[in-house]
C-alpha cells in the first residue's frame, strides 16, 4: 500500500527552521536548525553535542527538574544529528528548564556562556549543538508521514528497501515526486519535492545550512553504475547546495503521488 504524504519535504524544512519552544514560564521561544550534524567523524562528527546534553541532563537531575521522561530518547538524538522539529523543541524546552533551575551547577560550567543569556539561549544552542545529517532530515520525513521502515538512522544506501526492494528509476520521464535521491557509496540522501517542466526542487540537509531546498535542478541520464545500476546528473541548482552538482541512484520509496498537491 502507498503512503498520501501529509506535508511535503520543503514544509517539512521550514519546520526545521521555526521551532517553537513551549517553555515552563510560559512565554514561547523560537529557534531554528541551521547547522549539518553527522555522527561519522567522515563527515565532520558531532563535536562536544553529546557532552553538552548530558551535562544538562546531569544538572538537571541533580536539580530535580522535571521533565517528559517519554521524551528524552528523541531529544537525545538531536545531539547526533537524527532528531525531528518535535525532538528539538522537547530538547530545547529541557535546556532553558534547567538553565534557570541550575545554571551554577558544576556540570555547566564549560557551557555557562552561552546558557546565561535568556534572551538567546535557545536560538544560540541550537545553532551550536543542534543538527540534522542527511539520513536524519529524510529519515524523520518519512516517518512524520508514516512511510513503513523509514527511519533517521537507516543509512542511505539502506534506503533500497524502502519501498519497492531495490527498485531505481532508469528513464528520466518516470522521476516523480518523492523518489529519493541517493549518492555513490551511500554518502548522501535528498528527496524531490516537486517537478515543473522539467525542473525539479530538491529537500535535503548538508552542509551550508542543514535542511534546506534547491530549485531549478534538472535530471538527465548518465548511464549505470559499475553494479549496473541506472544512473542520473543532477545539475547544481538554485541556491546551490555543496552536494550538487551529482551522479545519483534514484528510486521511489512507497509514497503515492497521483494527487499530490504540492
Amino acid at each position: 500500500m502507498r503512503v498520501v504524504p501529509k506535508i511535503p519535504p520543503s514544509a517539512y524544512v521550514n519546520w526545521y527552521k521555526v521551532i517553537d519552544v513551549w517553555t515552563s514560564a510560559g512565554p514561547i521561544k523560537e529557534a531554528s536548525v541551521t547547522r549539518y550534524l553527522c555522527n561519522s567523524p567522515q563527515f565532520g562528527g558531532v563535536g562536544d553535542s553529546p557532552l553538552f546534553w548530558q551535562s544538562i541532563l546531569q544538572a538537571g537531575r541533580a536539580n530535580q527538574v522535571y521533565w517528559n521522561s517519554t521524551h528524552i530518547d528523541g531529544a537525545t538524538q538531536c545531539f547526533y544529528g537524527k532528531g525531528s522539529p518535535d525532538d528539538v523543541a522537547n530538547a530545547l524546552r529541557v535546556v532553558e528548564d534547567v538553565a534557570v533551575a541550575a545554571l551554577d551547577h558544576p556540570a555547566l560550567k564549560p557551557f555557562r556562556k552561552i546558557l546565561e543569556n535568556p534572551d538567546s539561549r535557545l536560538a544560540d544552542v541550537c545553532s551550536t549543538y543542534i543538527g540534522v545529517d542527511c539520513n536524519g532530515f529524510v529519515g524523520n520525513y518519512g516517518k512524520e508521514n508514516a512511510l513503513p521502515k523509514a527511519d533517521p538512522n537507516l543509512v542511505p544506501s539502506l534506503w533500497k528497501n524502502v519501498g519497492p526492494i531495490d527498485q531505481w528509476r532508469s528513464k528520466v520521464e518516470d522521476i516523480t515526486e518523492l523518489d529519493v535521491l541517493i549518492w555513490p557509496h551511500g554518502s548522501h540522501i535528498a528527496i524531490i519535492d516537486s517537478m515543473d517542466h522539467g525542473q525539479f526542487t530538491v529537500c535535503q540537509s548538508t552542509g551550508g545550512g542543514g535542511p534546506q531546498i534547491s530549485t531549478g535542478h534538472t535530471i538527465t541520464a548518465a548511464g549505470q553504475t559499475a553494479e549496473g545500476t541506472p544512473q542520473f546528473s543532477v545539475s547544481a541548482g538554485s541556491p546551490r547546495p555543496v552536494t550538487m552538482p551529482a551522479k545519483v541512484r534514484i528510486k521511489p520509496v512507497g509514497f503515492e503521488v497521483t494527487n499530490y498537491p504540492w
